[in-house]
């Protein structure tokens, strides 16, 4: 049948990455981080096919849940939801020549 990673359904990305559906993107990170260490394929010689399997559904959980969360931002917050980053932003001007 496939994949089920790869069905569309997000609920199976929570199950890939061990996390309840409330989970906060910190707590996302901390997952992928965790299963990353645990099923990297140079840490699991012998079973280096499944490892591969597993990173591969991993990543492409992590990446699903990273896009979304950044997409959904400025929808969810307003378009204002950026300004508490915007101002660590260093502005530079050009120089000013003397007259």
């Amino acid at each position: 049948m496939g994949d089920p990673s790869r069905s569309g359904n997000t609920t199976n990305f929570y199950n890939i990455l061990g996390i309840p559906k409330s989970a906060s993107l910190l707590d996302v990170t901390k997952a992928y981080k965790t299963l990353v260490m645990k099923w990297h394929p140079d840490k699991n010689e012998s079973s280096k096919p499944e490892a591969e399997d597993k990173i591969r559904g991993i990543n492409e959980a992590y990446r699903v849940f990273v896009e979304t969360t950044a997409g959904d931002a400025p929808r969810q917050h307003g378009e204002n939801s950026m300004a508490p980053y915007q101002e660590l932003q260093v502005k530079v001007s050009p120089p000013q020549t003397p007259l």
